[in-house]
């Protein structure tokens, strides 16, 4: 592999990274978050109902 194909090799990965935290952050922490605050019905949803 040239110089150029492992940094765009290097680059993909990184993104894979990024979007995968994101999505973490977005289907576990956001509803946490929801739940935490009292936004929404989250707390119903999962049968914690305060």
């Amino acid at each position: 592999m040239t110089p150029a194909e492992i940094e765009q090799t290097k680059l993909l990965a990184n993104a894979f990274d990024r979007a995968s935290t994101a999505c973490i952050t977005v289907g576990v922490v956001t509803p946490v978050a929801a739940m935490l605050y009292g936004i929404g019905n989250v707390g119903t949803q999962f049968g914690f109902a305060w």
